[in-house]
């Protein structure tokens, strides 16, 4: 509260006020670029539905089909996540090879 600027400081900010910035020689307008063509990507092919596939490796695993459905909606319900997905969890628990599940998940996920 009780501070007091110099007279230096006082001085160098009445004379930046009082001069007159330099005048910047106006560009003029440029010409509308045409808009660069985006690149095309072919839509995703309509994913089969893993879920079928999954609920037969889970069955070949004795799981009944209602039990395997059961533990993926308790997963979809705690991580929010796809059914599918939640079925990727359900078989690494039980054990099950999932080398061959992953990109038709993530195609089928990833069309929605």
């Amino acid at each position: 509260m009780a501070y007091k600027p110099t007279k230096d400081l006082q001085n160098y900010i009445v004379t930046a006020k009082t001069q007159a910035p330099a005048a910047k020689p106006e560009e003029p307008p440029k010409a509308a670029e045409p808009p660069k063509a985006a690149a095309v990507h072919a839509p995703p092919k309509a994913a089969e539905p893993p879920l079928p596939k999954m609920m037969a490796m889970a069955e070949s695993k004795g799981i009944k089909k209602g039990v395997f459905i059961a533990e993926c909606n308790k997963i979809v319900k705690k991580l929010n996540v796809d059914t599918e997905v939640a079925a990727l969890l359900v078989l690494r628990d039980l054990g099950v090879d999932l080398s061959g599940l992953y990109d038709s998940v993530y195609d089928f996920v990833s069309a929605k």
